[in-house]
């Protein structure tokens, strides 16, 4: 809304006027506070959160191989969820778990609360975060789920396994509960990829200790080692690179455990910067971000002349910025065709799905011919005769 010819934006100042969108900031709610829920620390963002989720899943692919992490929402202010994370590149802000597919669909989110009322104490807490991210998956189908140390635990790959889910992921060294491995300090003393594992004929649970720039310990139901491959390393003392054996459970928890990170690295690059004094707003423009980067995931997946993430965004943009603009009324005569026209996105006018002729309220002009019609596209908001129908939507 900037005068300046430097910064005037035409597009944005014919949407909406700045005070108008003051207001309407101001009144945004996404839940009736006088119907909170009394022990939800994010009850005024919860309906959004589980309408979100819902869409989510059903737009999924439900790839076979899904990851669990956690994604850090920029926010500075007081607020007691708020999270400090050191060696992150967000440290300050709210903590999100996430299930994503390994090219960054976010299929499920649930914010960090605190302490959870409703998880036994006997579970822990990575453990209870996977396994409630896990119940949205459809049933009786053999999905693989990738996770991090912070979650990797004995317990949780046999809950996984008995509702036939497979489970691979680092476990940290006071979880492995005794498993006779050969001891960390006699593995490290030998040449680099040397690894040693057990299995529990019972569970058909496997643990690896690898020797790599450190001891590595993973814990899988469902990948196994071999085939043994090779990863390359940088020799310090040599000053090459040498090549090293590789576990193959090891090579698939790097090649699948990636997805939340790429649906940060995809939400950084264009963050939406809008700020506010509201604790909430932050968790707001996320779900925005999140539900953006899912569509351009989605887009992606079914044209093969995709756009990218930015010029994607973009798009979106300006198509509602064209549909609801403020267009100022002028005397004399209607404005014609042209203009509704413009205002009718290309992508949607040419999408060839649900475009319907429909009885209009009003009769006004058909936008080919010009001629008086009471027919319209119920989806392009467009007056059209039956025969001028087809052309509009095939023809530019």
């Amino acid at each position: 809304w900037e005068v300046d010819t430097e910064t005037y934006n035409e597009t944005v100042s014919k949407a909406m006027r700045r005070n108008r969108f003051e207001l309407l900031k101001k009144y945004c709610h996404c839940a009736d506070n006088d119907n909170l829920i009394v022990n939800d620390r994010f009850a005024k963002l919860t309906p959004l959160l589980n309408l979100l989720n819902e869409r989510f899943k059903k737009y999924a692919q439900m790839c076979k191989e899904l990851c669990v992490d956690e994604s850090m929402i920029p926010y500075y202010g007081r607020h007691g969820a708020k999270q400090f994370i050191r060696g992150k590149p967000i440290r300050y802000g709210y903590k999100m778990w996430c299930l994503c597919e390994p090219l960054g669909y976010l299929i499920k989110m649930l914010p960090y609360t605190g302490k959870d009322h409703d998880r036994p104490k006997e579970v822990g807490l990575g453990e209870h975060i996977v396994m409630k991210l896990v119940d949205c998956l459809p049933k009786n189908y053999p999905f693989k789920i990738y996770s991090d140390r912070f979650f990797g635990s004995i317990s949780l790959a046999n809950r996984l396994a008995e509702h036939g889910i497979g489970y691979t992921g680092t476990i940290m060294k006071n979880r492995l509960q005794k498993c006779p491995l050969m001891d960390d300090k006699e593995i490290s003393k030998l040449e680099r990829g040397v690894f040693d594992f057990r299995t529990d004929a019972s569970s058909n649970c496997m643990i690896v200790a690898w020797n790599d720039n450190r001891i590595v310990h993973l814990i899988s139901n469902c990948d196994g080692m071999e085939p043994v491959g090779s990863a390359s390393r940088w020799a310090a003392s040599e000053k090459r690179k040498v090549t090293i054996q590789q576990p193959h459970c090891i090579a698939q928890y790097n090649k699948f455990m990636g997805g939340v990170d790429r649906m940060d690295e995809n939400i950084s690059d264009c963050r939406i910067s809008i700020r506010s004094k509201k604790w909430w707003w932050p968790l707001f423009i996320f779900f925005i971000d999140a539900s953006t980067q899912n569509a351009w995931q989605y887009h992606r997946r079914n044209n093969p002349n995709s756009l990218d993430y930015l010029h994607f965004k973009r798009k979106i943009v300006q198509t509602y910025l064209r549909k609801y603009a403020n267009l100022p009324a002028g005397g004399g005569r209607p404005k014609t065709s042209k203009e509704i026209l413009s205002r009718t996105p290309e992508g949607v006018r040419f999408d060839e799905k649900d475009h319907w002729l429909t009885a209009a309220a009003k009769q006004g002009r058909c936008a080919i011919c010009k001629k008086n019609t009471t027919k319209l596209c119920e989806k392009c908001k467009v007056r059209l005769h039956l025969n001028c129908f087809k052309s509009y939507h095939t023809t530019l």
